[in-house]
């Protein structure tokens, strides 16, 4: 999987009928984008040599060949530099990556979180981590019709989610790093950032439900310790 440009993959899936399920981020202005046709999505299709990267979903068919084993291909991201990091996929074709922004103009669906670094009052700009659940089934649906949920996640620092899983229910299970002191908690059983905030950083650990929207964080805690080295989630 490869374009002219800084392609890398960081993460994949597979569902139970062996389709695979492929993210990471792109600078390539001509990545394949089928199905999820990237024109829906006005800065999609803007990149140029050089420029800021997208993160990247892809669906293939292992039991296809050349390129008709590319079953759905789209960017995700928005004016600054976005990453895919993880992938996870349920048995309905529906994929949901998380990863890392600083783009403050994602498409958003359903948000938990609308905005980068809520609580920012630095005007420097900081990464938070996103979620993007999106179906990657054939059809006739327009691409935000696709975006199930997609939202922020994170606080007035720097933030990022490194990893997810979802279960039978449907429930996300994301996992990151976090310096923001305002990190988005639920019952959690560390509810303060132990680093200082916009120092080192903890891990962190949450459990969404999309259909929820605003209301989807059903647990969140920092996990880490106040000492000289920073906490890392993979």
């Amino acid at each position: 999987l490869a374009w002219w440009g800084d392609d890398r993959v960081t993460g994949v899936a597979i569902d139970s009928n062996e389709s695979i399920y492929v993210t990471g981020h792109t600078n390539s202005y001509d990545i394949l984008c089928i199905t999820f046709n990237c024109g829906n999505f006005p800065s999609q299709t803007t990149l140029g040599r050089g420029g800021p990267r997208d993160a990247f979903l892809i669906r293939l068919n292992p039991l296809a060949s050349g390129l008709a084993s590319l079953a759905f291909a789209t960017r995700y991201g928005g004016s600054g530099a976005d990453t895919g990091l993880s992938v996870t996929v349920n048995n309905a074709g529906v994929a949901a990556i998380a990863g890392s922004t600083a783009s403050n103009n994602l498409f958003l669906s359903n948000a938990l979180q609308s905005t980068l670094n809520p609580g920012n009052t630095s005007g420097i700009a900081f990464t938070d981590g996103f979620i993007a659940q999106i179906d990657t089934n054939a059809g006739s649906q327009t691409a935000m019709q696709r975006l199930l949920f997609a939202s922020y996640l994170g606080g007035r620092n720097s933030d990022i989610a490194t990893s997810i899983t979802s279960d039978a229910a449907g429930d996300l299970f994301v996992a990151g790093e976090t310096n923001s002191a305002n990190f988005p908690t639920r019952n959690g059983a560390q509810v303060a950032l132990a680093n200082s905030d916009g120092g080192g950083s903890d891990t962190w650990a949450v459990r969404l439900r999309p259909t929820l929207g605003t209301a989807a964080l059903l647990y969140g805690t920092f996990l880490g310790g106040n000492g000289f080295y920073d906490d890392h989630a993979r």
